[in-house]
């Protein structure tokens, strides 16, 4: 029998492999309809829909986004790190940045969900 924390890695990963294919309708059937996700810094998003219209804004075409470190407990609570790489769309110039994520999962799905992004490759270049 899968555990709680079994359950909520299986949820969330299953949420980024969506992602990953561009695939809204899956990425959305993951979470609750009242669900809540705080990208720090970037704003909070409440609801199911909006939050699929949030993340499917942040997508280029040429990012590709890997994860791991990823760890849960019973609470249903997953933590992961993830590191984002892509071609500025303006300028063709290659970014790459990291970041967390938190996600609380109850009753199978994604109830919130918090990332942390590093921002220093908005920085001007020395």
């Amino acid at each position: 029998m899968e555990t709680q924390a079994e359950l909520a890695l299986r949820v969330v990963r299953q949420a980024g492999d969506a992602i990953q294919r561009r695939d809204w309708a899956s990425y959305g059937a993951r979470f609750h309809d009242d669900a809540v996700y705080e990208f720090v810094g970037q704003g909070t998003v409440s609801g199911r829909d909006n939050i699929v219209d949030y993340e499917r804004s942040l997508q280029i075409e040429s990012m590709r986004v890997t994860q791991d470190l990823w760890t849960a407990d019973e609470t249903g609570r997953v933590w992961w790190r993830y590191a984002a790489e892509w071609a500025d769309p303006e300028t063709a110039e290659q970014r790459r940045t990291s970041g967390a994520s938190t996600a609380l999962v109850r009753d199978g799905a994604i109830e919130s969900l918090t990332s942390w992004i590093d921002l220093s490759f908005m920085l001007p270049k020395p």
